[in-house]
């Protein structure tokens, strides 16, 4: 099996897979170029309107792209995984979406990367970004209350539950950006994932990059 990846150099670093198999670039063009079974396109959230017809016209493979919220646009053989920054750091992959046979080719291609995939409903966040963002929206509430700084909230967490990061920590590592947009969609449905002001208000006129 060959696998095409489109990421950063921090997400090539983050997923630390090598071998000839795996064919890494940072360019879309170069990665609709290459000739792969799969194709992964890491920095799809942020470009989705660039990048969406260049994997469309590839065929019918199967295609992973990084969309933690769901893509009213794409082709049946696409499938979903969480890459926010951090997330692809350990064994397992949250994936979701795609037909069963872009499933079996997708699981291939991301054992072939060191992760074993872990499929969940196909839904907003999946299971894992929904949890961090709900964590990092409480933060933020308990910072606007005066509770607590950020400085005591990030160690309160990381001591008191062994979390590799304080939320204010996760949320610089994720982007606000991220968060923020995650959160709104969510509470479109469910009213308990409402923003909060201060972080709405700390992302304004920012611009989601990694």
């Amino acid at each position: 099996m060959q696998v095409a990846v489109l990421c950063s150099e921090g997400q090539r670093q983050e997923l630390g897979a090598t071998g000839p198999d795996v064919f890494f670039t940072e360019t879309p063009q170069a990665l609709a170029a290459a000739t792969a079974d799969v194709y992964v396109d890491l920095l799809f959230e942020d470009n989705e309107a660039q990048h969406l017809p260049l994997l469309s016209a590839l065929g019918g493979k199967a295609i992973l792209v990084n969309a933690v919220a769901p893509v009213a646009t794409l082709p049946p053989p696409f499938v979903r995984i969480n890459a926010w920054s951090t997330f692809l750091s350990g064994n397992v992959a949250e994936v979701c979406g795609g037909t069963e046979p872009a499933r079996q080719q997708i699981t291939g291609a991301l054992q072939l990367l060191g992760k074993q995939p872990e499929w969940t409903p196909d839904v907003p966040g999946m299971v894992s970004a929904r949890i961090i963002a709900a964590i990092i929206n409480e933060a933020y509430f308990t910072l606007s209350e005066g509770i607590a700084t950020r400085e005591a909230i990030d160690t309160a967490m990381k001591l008191g539950t062994a979390y590799p990061y304080g939320p204010f920590e996760w949320a610089q590592q994720i982007g606000p950006q991220r968060i923020a947009r995650l959160l709104h969609t969510l509470s479109q449905t469910e009213s308990r994932y409402q923003p909060c002001a201060l972080l709405v208000e700390e992302t304004k006129g920012l611009r989601i990059a990694d």
